[in-house]
């Protein structure tokens, strides 16, 4: 799903980071659209001796951290854990 980046940062600056962090984000997610983490390699796994995680696997395993809507503290500032949905409201 893409999401305009301001409004992606905007959910991270209201889940409680710093701007700089949100910044930072934003170029993570630049660099990523114009496909410069997209080769796939076997390093990882050759190095740790283990299969990869499939992403559906990985998302069965976090379903309820991804899910709940409890407010943590986080620097001072009270956040929603969830904020990855919070990017679609």
């Amino acid at each position: 799903m893409d999401v305009p980046l301001e409004k992606a940062k905007q959910a991270i600056l209201d889940g409680g980071a710093q701007e700089w962090f949100a910044e930072g984000q934003m170029e993570q997610f630049r660099f990523r659209w114009q496909g410069k983490q997209s080769r796939v390699t076997s390093t990882i796994a050759d190095l740790a001796k283990k299969e990869p995680t499939t992403f559906l696997d990985f998302a069965r395993g976090f379903v309820p951290l991804f899910s709940r809507r409890e407010e943590c503290l986080r620097d001072g500032r009270a956040f929603t854990v969830g904020t990855l949905r919070r990017i679609e409201e």
